[in-house]
């Protein structure tokens, strides 16, 4: 079983199925977006001669403590991002001045907002599992998570082929590499996604550029998706409970 499971075709026929039945029946949104950067995704593994595999199953828990350690990070530097733009916040009626919350419940809103789940529900037809949470858990924790970062790691991987950049070790030419895809990857939010607030964004583009490092250090996909889901599983979890 486990090495059906490291062979990296079970992945895009695992994903491509879930992502069709998903655009069917809960986001007819999921489809065009999600399965073209599956298909890049597929496309720079089968051309490119740098390899990171997606996981290796005597590594998991090593890289399941890095992500919960990177996750750690990466919510101590949200809460940051939100302290100094709360003014900013306010303004846009994020924060409803009348019920101030704590520093803690509005980074939440804004982790929440960064994953796009609010926009993607917002006005959209009903499908027949729409309003089901556990399909939405699968949808934006697991198919959504797994293809995001899957598709950001192999850009990284197919950008640093082309300039001929080692990514075995920490350049300034490949934190070069990590700041045009995350700037991509908070352009696809704002604009695909529809994610509109200012925070949320800044915290998108923080998030892609510890999602390489770990790939990176750990030459593996592995940490980068667990951090991925317990990312959208918090800031999900936080808004619509189970």
């Amino acid at each position: 079983m486990q090495q059906i499971f490291q062979k990296p075709i079970t992945y895009y026929i695992l994903l491509g199925s879930l992502l069709a039945f998903l655009t069917i029946n809960v986001n007819p949104e999921l489809g065009a977006p999600f399965g073209i950067m599956l298909l890049v995704d597929f496309i720079i593994f089968q051309l490119s001669p740098i390899r990171i595999n997606q996981n290796q199953f005597p590594n998991t828990p090593k890289s399941f403590l890095s992500a919960l350690v990177a996750f750690g990070i990466f919510f101590v530097l949200s809460l940051i991002l939100t302290f100094i733009f709360q003014p900013t916040a306010i303004v846009q009626g994020t924060i409803d001045i009348a019920k101030p919350e704590s520093l803690v419940q509005v980074t939440m809103r804004h982790g929440f907002a960064a994953t796009g789940l609010e926009q993607a529900t917002a006005g959209q037809a009903e499908p027949i599992f729409a309003g089901s949470k556990i399909a939405t858990y699968i949808t934006f924790v697991f198919v959504v998570a797994y293809i995001e970062t899957r598709f950001i790691i192999m850009l990284m991987v197919a950008l640093a082929n082309l300039f001929g950049v080692s990514i075995r070790r920490f350049t300034t030419t490949l934190l070069l590499i990590y700041v045009f895809i995350a700037g991509g990857f908070v352009w696809f939010h704002a604009n695909v996604k529809g994610v509109e607030d200012t925070v949320s964004l800044i915290m998108t583009f923080i998030f892609a550029i510890i999602t390489f490092e770990l790939a990176r250090r750990h030459q593996e996909m592995e940490s980068g998706t667990h951090l991925h889901f317990i990312n959208n599983l918090v800031f999900i979890w936080n808004r619509i409970g189970f």
